[in-house]
């Protein structure tokens, strides 16, 4: 997609990023992280147990 905002990787239109960095290149490395995929490991880092998380998924609380 040369001169677009976005690349393709994985058929999946992704945003590349702003500055054209010569000596740092910026490249996509992975497809975008799917909803809810970080949810445990985000909210287990605020330190809230797992079973709290889990009613809070079942609740629709959180994804």
């Amino acid at each position: 997609m040369p001169g677009s905002p976005y690349a393709l990787l994985h058929g999946i239109a992704q945003p590349v990023s702003g500055p054209a960095l010569s000596r740092t290149p910026a490249r996509v490395s992975g497809p975008a992280p799917r909803p809810g995929q970080h949810t445990q490991e985000v909210l287990s880092a605020y330190g809230i147990p797992r079973p709290r998380t889990e009613a809070l998924s079942a609740a629709g609380v959180v994804v």
